[in-house]
Parts: structure tokens; C-alpha cells; sequence
């Protein structure tokens, strides 16, 4: 009897380490994955190309857009034209700029407390602690909250402004597409998370 007492003790906290080790793997491929969406805050023309936000290819005009600017290139040649320049006199350059700035400042909040919420789960699948499983509760749920504000910002403001000024068919790009991803996995953290805390109450 005894045996069967300790094993059923023993489940909730190999449950709550499993979810704490799911979330150090999880977390850390968001950490990743928001470094490469704030790379797309760059000002170089070959990593505007590489990590764009938003991309469209039609008939010769090739369109490479990031929270910073965009990066064309078409028969006539190529350019980059910044948001927040006086040369960007576009109807959506203003908006662009505002967007552009604030998701950045959120996603690299986000990238820090992903890495924050890395090393607590990393530290809680070896040691247990209620106190610390709810810190990194919230952590989880701040970087889960940064990230979406951030990605929402800029994909539902400035994206859809240029989409209704520009004739080009536009797609994601690898820097919306990872932090999407990111984004996504963050808020799976958020419910392993919360499944770690109920494991953990006695």
C-alpha cells in the first residue's frame, strides 16, 4: 500500500518536470525564433532580402518589407525606402514607422523574457518549487502577451495599410512567419505552464 501511495505521489511531479523540460524546449525555439523576427528590424539591404516581414514577386517587382523599410527591386533597378524618412511620403509610411518601432520594442521584450522562462523551466524540471512554477507562469504569459501585441501591431496595422495601397499580390515573410511560430509555441508554454502548476499543488 504503502508502494502505491509513494508512486501516486510521485506521478503529479514527473508530470510537472515533463512539463517544465517540454517548456525549456519549446521556449528556447521561440527564444530563436524572435531573434530572427527582430533581424528584420535591419537597415542592410541583403538581410531586409533575407528576413522580411512581407515579400510579393509579380511580374518583375520584387517587394521585401520589414519593420524598418522596404527593399524593392524591379526592371528599372533598386532602392530601399525607410519608414520614417522624409522620403517616404506614402500615405502609410507614418503608420509603418510608429508600428514598425513599437513591435519591435515588444518582440525584443518578448525574446528576453523567452530566455527567462527558458533557464526558470530548466531550473524547475530539476527542483522543484511552487513559488518559482508561478513566476515562470507569469513570465510565460508576458512573453506570450509581448509577442502577440507585437505581431498583431504590425501585421494587422501596417501591413494592411500597404496591402490596400500596393497592386502586388503580398505574402508573409520568414520574419512574420518565425515570430508566428514563436508566438504560437509561447502560448503552448503558457498551458504547459499552467498544467506544471496544478501538477505541483499538494
Amino acid at each position: 500500500v504503502a508502494g502505491i501511495a509513494n508512486a501516486s505521489n510521485h506521478c503529479p511531479f514527473k508530470m510537472q518536470r515533463d512539463l517544465n523540460i517540454a517548456t525549456v524546449v519549446f521556449a528556447f525555439i521561440s527564444f530563436v525564433f524572435f531573434i530572427i523576427g527582430c533581424i528584420g528590424y535591419s537597415s542592410d539591404e541583403l538581410v531586409m532580402k533575407n528576413t522580411p516581414w512581407v515579400t510579393a514577386d509579380d511580374n518583375g517587382q520584387e517587394v521585401y518589407m520589414n519593420l524598418q523599410g522596404i527593399f524593392f527591386k524591379n526592371a528599372g533597378g533598386k532602392g530601399t525606402v525607410f519608414y520614417a524618412n522624409a522620403n517616404c511620403g506614402l500615405d502609410f509610411c507614418d503608420q509603418c514607422a510608429e508600428q514598425g518601432d513599437a513591435a519591435f520594442g515588444l518582440i525584443i521584450a518578448a525574446t528576453v523574457f523567452a530566455s527567462f522562462t527558458t533557464v526558470l523551466s530548466g531550473i524547475l524540471s530539476a527542483s522543484p518549487s511552487s513559488t518559482l512554477q508561478l513566476v515562470n507562469l507569469f513570465v510565460a504569459f508576458v512573453t506570450a502577451v509581448f509577442s502577440l501585441v507585437g505581431f498583431g501591431l504590425f501585421m494587422g496595422g501596417c501591413y494592411v495599410q500597404f496591402d490596400n495601397y500596393s497592386p502586388l499580390s503580398l505574402h508573409y515573410g520568414a520574419g512574420a512567419i518565425l515570430t508566428l511560430i514563436g508566438l504560437l509555441m509561447m502560448w503552448l508554454t503558457v498551458f504547459f505552464q499552467v498544467g506544471a502548476v496544478f501538477f505541483g499543488v499538494k
